[in-house]
């Protein structure tokens, strides 16, 4: 849905300067998303963004995007060239996948966990003129994928420590206190 909703509003991205109404559409959506989102051209320059994103990027309000370029944030170098591939690849229309996974510092040094994807922006004629990209708060997914795999840890250690159990009559003090902690936490 949103997707296709930013296709149908971004479909001719060189009519923007040209079309002031065109351009109030654009804001009022985007700002209306809860998404953060920005765009660029095909110099990898930016030309806006939505609010959310200004914020995100520490900007004081989406404006202060235009005319940036990624090396004015603070991208380590590897990310950098990361980046540059693949907006590359999106600019060329290559079919890759388009989605990088980063780790955010938000506000109070909370750990935000994100998924970046990318998307040609494309004028009437298919040329691709631009890039969109936004920005989806994987967070919860990451910290349930966490859960799971503690749990399956323990689970292994838990059938270690039965293993051992069914070649001995009785338990090994060692296990004790693990075999009780394990036990207890099966009823929380």
């Amino acid at each position: 849905m949103l997707k296709s909703s930013i296709h149908k509003i971004l479909k001719n991205l060189s009519s923007l300067k040209k079309d002031k109404k065109f351009i109030g559409e654009i804001l009022v959506f985007m700002e209306n998303t809860s998404t953060p989102v920005f765009w660029l051209d095909s110099n990898k320059i930016y030309q806006g963004c939505n609010q959310i994103f200004s914020d995100l990027m520490g900007l004081r309000t989406p404006s202060n995007i235009e005319g940036l370029k990624d090396k004015d944030f603070p991208y380590s170098s590897d990310e950098l060239n990361l980046r540059d591939d693949i907006f590359s690849a999106v600019l060329e229309n290559i079919p890759q996948v388009k989605v990088l996974f980063d780790c955010l510092v938000g506000d109070e040094n909370k750990v935000i966990w994100v998924q970046k994807r990318f998307m040609p922006l494309k004028n009437k004629k298919g040329k691709v003129v631009g890039i969109l990209g936004s920005v989806v708060d994987i967070s919860e997914k990451v910290s349930r994928r966490k859960e799971i795999d503690l749990a399956l840890e323990h689970k292994t250690e838990l059938g270690t420590v039965l293993l051992d159990l069914n070649e001995t009559q009785e338990v090994p003090e060692k296990y004790n206190e693990h075999v009780e902690d394990s036990i207890k936490s099966l009823y929380k």
